[in-house]
Parts: structure tokens; sequence; C-alpha cells
């Protein structure tokens, strides 16, 4: 996989950079992670979850959270593999935690995840959803497309990529940043 130029000669991402090049926030070290441990990932996420659909959002939150924590990797790149085994098992078991809280304390009716709330509340503001939406509408076709299926039709990860005819992994991507171009939003409406 081609990555960057450096010094002149293109740097190829493989094992040996990864970490490197995921801590200078190459996005092309990122399509390498996905490439080589999103089955591991996965695996690790449905033997958590035992769910294919809620497996496939929490390897998009692993990879979401190793790409926003990879400065905190320390390790040897040897132990990288199990670093990220880590994170995807505790955001498993912390999905877990959510849902077995809302289903013990929520009656059925009113049951509405925090971030469809927290969502819906931003869209009240006017000026948030202008921008939310003005940002959506200057995405790629092809991302705008996948973005407005994930979150505004609610359809899964694995129905968007059978119908876009992409990979679930090149959907996951593709979410990811997404999420990651948006992200300035929530923090100007913080402010």
């Amino acid at each position: 996989m081609k990555a960057k130029v450096q010094g002149g000669s293109i740097l190829s991402i493989n094992q040996s950079n990864l970490v490197s090049e995921l801590k200078n926030r190459n996005t092309k070290a990122l399509d390498y992670l996905t490439d080589h441990y999103g089955d591991l990932i996965m695996k690790v996420a449905y033997s958590v979850l035992k769910d294919r659909d809620k497996s496939l959002e929490c390897v998009n939150d692993s990879l979401f959270k190793i790409w926003n924590n990879i400065e905190y990797f320390t390790g040897e790149d040897s132990k990288f593999a199990t670093w990220i085994i880590v994170i995807t098992k505790r955001t498993a078991i912390d999905e877990l935690r959510k849902e077995k809280k809302l289903k013990e304390h929520v009656p059925l009716e009113d049951f509405i995840t925090s971030d469809a709330l927290d969502f819906t509340k931003a869209l009240e503001d006017k000026e948030f959803r202008k921008s939310l939406l003005n940002e959506i509408n200057s995405m790629e076709k092809v991302n705008k497309e996948i973005f407005l299926r994930r979150f505004f039709l609610e359809e899964s990860i694995s129905d968007i990529a059978k119908r876009l005819n992409l990979s679930v992994s090149a959907v996951s991507n593709r979410i990811l940043r997404g999420k990651k171009k948006l992200e300035h939003l929530k923090r100007e409406e913080v402010i």
C-alpha cells in the first residue's frame, strides 16, 4: 500500500512502520490497519457481542479509538495486536454494559440511546443543523450517501456496504473519516 512521499521516495505502509505512520496521522496507515487487522477486530467484537451488526459498529468504534489514542501506545510494534485486542474487547464490553443498563433502567417506550438524544437535541439548534448539513453536503458523493444512510436512515454498515457494492471495512473507514471531519462542529457547539 502506497503512502506518502518521504525524502523523494514513496513510503510503503507495512507492519514495521504502521504504528509510526498512525502516530503521524497518515490515513493510508488507517487503511492498512483496517485491511490487516479488521478481521481480528471483528472476531474479538463478535466473541463478546454475539451480533453481527453490533460487532460491525464496535469495529468502527474501535478503529476510531485506536486512531484517537495511538499516541498512548508506547509498546513494541510486536505488541500492537495485543493493544488492539484490548481496545476492541473493552469497547465491546462497554457496549454490553450500556445496553444492559438501558434495558434495566429505561422503560421500553422511552428507549432512546444517548447518542440519538444528543443528536436530536443538536438538530433542534438551527445553527448547528445548518452547519452539519453544510458539512455533509460538502462530502464526496459516496461518503455523503454512506453518512446519510448510517446516521439519518439508521441502516446497518453491512446493508450500506451491500447497497453501494463496497466492503464493510471500506464503509467503516469512510464513516470514521466522516466523523473526524465533523468533530470540529461538536467542539464549536460546546464553546
